[in-house]
């Protein structure tokens, strides 16, 4: 009779990297030959790759098989957590002293939250390492302690020992005071922080180190400053200005639908026409003037989303001090790209937020993009496929002369997107504001606040995948079927919408501003009406 156990090593792992996590450690508690193959770093890398769909932290710790384990374990308990009917969070922060919240944002997978609040104060907290101990090589014997005491049973009606002090690193205020419609887009790159912060007339770009300071003695304060880099005059004061930020160039918008493009390691500049040359072709007229909602930027491209519109340009050729005029017009277009493609919206939308997908040399990962519709006020959340061109992260050419043109980088993306659900049965608390939902780097989950009630939301392909890994595998299946086939341009099932603050101080959520989700962490942070900030984790320790 044969077993597992007379079978050879090489032929044996590759069994169990064909099997379920869950298969995995029950076939380890049944003799101690298959307990000591299971901790194989080649297993686990491969139950990882089964896992694609759900979301992982962009950057891999190294490749140790206790680490690996444990991200898989880890990934796997936040999954059955957010998604149940009722998820439980496993650890809670509060930062009290603000009176208005105008936007969060959590960033490096869950470990740092900058807050803008007052309208004039931007401040940056270390909310400490969301994963296990063993899961980041740079983890301390003071943080793994840390991080054991955290690894309790959750609480469940009421608050038990999972609050976490946060540690504010920095703060920024303006001396000009406080601002209105203010906003921020940020950029990390390693342990340097940037952020394109719009308030009152002006817009500032702030860099920032998050590698620990030099150690000092106890009576000197520890905190970190904002380095401001560069101020720019903001046009629009009357609303939010959209801006974006990558690891070289910096968007904003500029004088009558242009758009400024900045080179902040050389302070090379260019600028993009957003209007369309022609006033055929059945556009809506008047669509051309509308102000932008949201920019995105990509390696060699801008996305702009207009109310009615979203359009795909290349970036231009930057130059040193350019010639921008202070009072462009129509007959300036020939200085900007041809534009790229356009969609035009079958509604208007009001507010919309991007998704923010990792970089690759080798592939580029679809883009999500949850907008607002303004005539049903309902949620709308598209999909952009990438092209089957290899996008890599390259700075635009700079051209010495104006007819010195470079030849324009193919589109990454298609356009019109697809559409991948719809929301129609929420009523929002506040239809005035434009940061009552948020979406996930990846765009595979969201929040959604409501009249009193804050939802998590789970896109169609999440959705199922998770069920589909809560179920024994059937015989003869395939571990993994491939992530474009089961990221499907159709969804096969509907999203998942579920009470996300069932089990906390925020059951009933009056109001509120400043919503942000971590996908690989499992933490949330949100801001109420009163200026209070909540940070809630979901991820259960392995």
């Amino acid at each position: 009779m044969h077993t597992l156990d007379r079978l050879p090593d090489d032929i044996l792992v590759l069994v169990l990297s064909a099997l379920s996590v869950q298969d995995v450690l029950a076939l380890r508690s049944t003799c101690r030959y298959l307990y000591a193959v299971s901790y194989s770093p080649s297993i686990w890398l491969s139950l990882l790759s089964h896992l694609s769909l759900l979301p992982l932290p962009t950057t891999l710790p190294s490749p140790g098989q206790e680490t690996l384990e444990r991200l898989a374990i880890s990934a796997l308990r936040l999954s059955a957590n957010w998604s149940s009917p009722s998820p439980v969070p496993t650890e809670c922060t509060l930062i009290k002293g603000a009176r208005h919240i105008d936007k969060l944002e959590l960033l490096g997978e869950g470990r740092w939250l900058l807050a803008l609040t007052d309208g004039e104060r931007l401040s940056l907290y270390d909310l400490g390492s969301p994963f296990p101990a063993s899961a980041s090589s740079s983890s301390t014997d003071a943080d793994a302690a840390d991080q054991q005491e955290q690894e309790q049973e959750p609480m469940r009606g009421g608050l038990s020992r999972i609050f976490r002090q946060p540690k504010r690193v920095a703060e920024y205020t303006r001396s000009t005071g406080r601002g209105w419609h203010c906003g921020f887009e940020s950029y990390l790159e390693g342990e340097e922080l940037f952020v394109l912060l719009s308030w009152r007339n002006q817009t500032d770009l702030l860099r920032i180190s998050l590698s620990p300071p030099p150690p000092r003695r106890q009576s000197q304060p520890q905190r970190q400053q904002f380095d401001l880099l560069q101020s720019f005059e903001r046009i629009r004061e009357s609303a939010p200005t959209p801006t974006a930020i990558n690891g070289r160039l910096l968007v904003y918008p500029w004088h009558s639908g242009l758009l400024r493009v900045v080179d902040y390691r050389t302070w090379e500049e260019g600028s993009v026409v957003t209007w369309n040359p022609s006033a055929g072709g059945g556009v809506a007229e008047g669509w051309s003037r509308e102000d932008p909602l949201a920019l995105h930027l990509l390696p060699q491209h801008i996305l702009v989303l207009k109310p009615t519109s979203l359009q795909l340009f290349p970036l231009p050729a930057l130059q040193i001090s350019p010639r921008l005029p202070s009072h462009p017009s129509a007959s300036g277009i020939g200085e900007s790209p041809r534009p790229g493609p356009v969609w035009h919206l079958p509604f208007r939308v009001d507010a919309a937020v991007f998704s923010r997908p990792r970089l690759s040399a080798k592939t580029q990962e679809p883009l999500s993009l949850l907008m607002r519709d303004v005539d049903s006020w309902t949620l709308v959340h598209y999909r952009l496929r990438p092209t089957t061109t290899t996008t890599t992260f390259a700075r635009p050419s700079t051209s010495s002369s104006p007819t010195d043109t470079p030849a324009p980088a193919p589109a990454p993306y298609h356009l019109p997107p697809t559409l991948i659900t719809e929301l129609p049965e929420l009523a929002f608390a506040q239809r005035d504001r434009h940061n009552t939902f948020a979406l996930g780097a990846s765009g595979s989950r969201g929040l959604v606040q409501g009249l009193s009630v804050l939802r998590g939301y789970t896109a169609p392909w999440l959705a199922a995948a998770e069920r589909e890994l809560g179920r024994p595998r059937r015989r003869g299946a395939s571990p993994e079927t491939g992530t474009e086939s089961r990221r499907s341009a159709q969804p096969t099932s509907d999203p998942a919408l579920n009470e996300i603050l069932h089990n906390t101080p925020l059951r009933i959520m009056e109001g509120g501003n400043g919503l942000s989700v971590d996908e690989p962490s499992g933490r949330i942070a949100v801001g109420e009406a009163d200026g209070d900030v909540w940070v809630f984790g979901f991820a259960v320790g392995a």
